[in-house]
């Protein structure tokens, strides 16, 4: 995967990273991971310190986006946006609570679904 730089490409509230060669080709795959058209892009810029996660499974770890890169993530359990600054938040593996009261009941919630599903 040499040779493929990371992107981070912004529309409509949303965000992706992608990996490519150039910041046309970047832009048209966000725009394609984003579900939008490739004019309705607000913004495509270089992320040279995530170039390392090129071809790695997973991708870019949405924690170090929230955490280093001011990204937001919604709730895992009241979908409501969280940021870095929220003392407040809880992370799990790589989802964000915004309390550890939902991230309880998101677990709870989610133990009853499985729980019903066996």
């Amino acid at each position: 995967m040499s040779g493929l730089k990371a992107y981070s490409v912004q529309g409509n509230e949303y965000g992706v990273i992608t990996f490519a060669l150039s910041g046309v080709v970047a832009r048209r795959e966000g725009a394609n991971e984003l579900n939008i058209e490739f004019s309705q892009v607000e913004s495509c810029r270089r992320m040279p310190g995530l170039d390392d996660f090129a071809g790695k499974p997973g991708g870019v770890p949405m924690r170090l986006l929230v955490e280093e890169h001011g990204w937001s993530q919604e709730c895992g359990y009241c979908e409501r946006r969280v940021y870095h600054d929220q003392p407040e938040r809880v992370w799990e593996d790589d989802q964000v609570f915004c309390s550890a009261e939902h991230l309880a009941k998101g677990a709870d919630y989610r133990a009853k679904i499985l729980g019903e599903q066996v």
